[in-house]
């Protein structure tokens, strides 16, 4: 079983009946504890310590996380989430619209014994689930965590644009120990998006980009207001 966390900012520890299991440091990004074995039928007490440290750039104001918008606090879902022995703990895909090939690293974690693992890879288009291509490999997988890599080979790939945002989905699954476990990506794209010479290009095209910035905190000047002090607004 283990804990899943959407947001806790800044610093926190984490209790379950009395026994700690665990921490983080941060504050936007999810993050689990394993609680296997810990928790008793019936009520069960989670307890959490958070801290929110004043930051570099707020002073005593501020905390540890250059924004106007300091929240402190536990700021996103709390699950529990039962899970197999074998279990996929992640995925990477790293999609190269040059070649059409996705990298794929899957993270196996096995609460088991050592077993061979069949792992199956697949992408398809996201709106028509057209399967583009897949991949299998069979690969011992030690007790703990491992890491593991599949080459997913898309033909002709469609590549992602702002006026056509085409999408690919990649589905994982692990099997082994009796146990199998699915990991899906849902929105994946291929596109080369990138600075040449000063100026934004989208898949070897420059592009234009028009946008209403409505954060108003600047990491270095605090105020969001033009460097050049002759630019400054009145």
């Amino acid at each position: 079983s283990f804990l899943r966390f959407g947001a806790v900012q800044y610093l926190c520890r984490v209790w379950i009946n009395g026994q700690e299991v665990g921490g983080h440091e941060g504050a936007e990004g999810p993050f689990e504890l394993e609680v296997t074995g810990k928790l008793m039928a019936g009520t069960n007490a989670l307890i959490l310590r958070v801290e929110n440290p004043p930051g570099p750039f707020f002073g005593k104001g501020g905390g540890a996380v250059p924004t106007a918008y300091d929240m402190g606090g536990i700021n996103g879902h709390v699950d529990l989430a039962e899970q197999p022995c074998l279990r996929i703990a992640d995925v990477y895909a790293k999609p190269d619209p040059a070649t059409g090939v996705i990298s794929v690293e899957v993270t196996c974690d096995n609460a088991g014994g050592p077993a061979t693992v069949s792992l199956h890879a697949a992408v398809s288009e996201r709106k028509s689930r057209h399967e583009q291509a897949r991949a299998n490999l069979s690969v011992p997988v030690p007790a703990g965590k491992s890491v593991h890599h599949l080459t997913l080979q898309v033909t002709s790939p469609h590549k992602w644009d702002l006026d056509d945002p085409f999408l690919y989905s990649v589905e994982v699954r692990a099997a082994g120990n009796d146990d199998e476990d699915l990991h899906r990506i849902e929105r994946l794209g291929f596109r080369d998006f990138r600075l040449v010479n000063g100026f934004f290009t989208l898949n070897g095209r420059r592009i234009f980009l028009k946008c209403c910035h409505g954060n108003r905190v600047d990491p270095v000047l605090a105020q969001g207001v033009p460097r050049e002090s002759s630019m400054r607004w009145l």
